[in-house]
Order: structure tokens, then C-alpha cells, then sequence
């Protein structure tokens, strides 16, 4: 399934928050439904770009820019995944 670790978060000019990461494995696609690993929250992929301009699809590898909606509590270190695909955390706390 989906593994994309968001490497950041930016502003687009018109407000929205575009979050920026590489895909380490699955696909992520244009009205996707996402999962954020970290709390489960669901969203969809309402905008794809890579580095070629907007797309439909993008691969393992590859670097994108997405956006979503709703707009997500989501920030570097976060874990899209795909639908209810979510790994397993672990916590290191004792």
C-alpha cells in the first residue's frame, strides 16, 4: 500500500496547504481517499502535482506536492497511507 513520509508543508497562493514528500512505495492518485497513519484521520487527494506539473497518478520514487480535502493536521514526519492500509506504530516511551 501507500507510504509517503511528508517532508514538508507550504502555502499555495491562493491559501491552501500543499504538503511535499517522495513516495516510498504504493501510488497516490488525484480523489484518493488517505489516511494519516499518526491519528487515522481520512482525507482526499483533491490536487497531485510532480515535478512535471499536475498528474493523475505518481509512483514509488516519486516527489509530490498534494492537497487535501478536508485540509488536515498534517506536518513533516506525518504518514499518508492508503484507505485503512495503516502500519503498525510503536511507541519508544516507556
Amino acid at each position: 500500500g501507500l507510504r509517503l513520509p511528508v517532508q514538508g508543508v507550504t502555502r499555495t497562493p491562493e491559501g491552501e496547504r500543499l504538503y511535499t514528500g517522495s513516495i516510498v512505495s504504493g501510488t497516490i492518485a488525484a480523489n484518493q481517499k488517505i489516511t494519516i497513519a499518526n491519528s487515522g484521520v481520512e482525507a482526499i487527494v483533491s490536487r497531485l502535482v510532480d515535478r512535471h506539473g499536475p498528474t493523475d497518478e505518481a509512483g514509488p520514487g516519486e516527489p509530490v506536492a498534494f492537497t487535501l480535502t478536508p485540509e488536515t493536521d498534517l506536518g513533516r514526519g506525518g504518514m499518508v497511507t492508503s484507505g485503512s492500509d495503516r502500519p503498525m506504530l510503536i511507541s519508544t516511551e516507556s
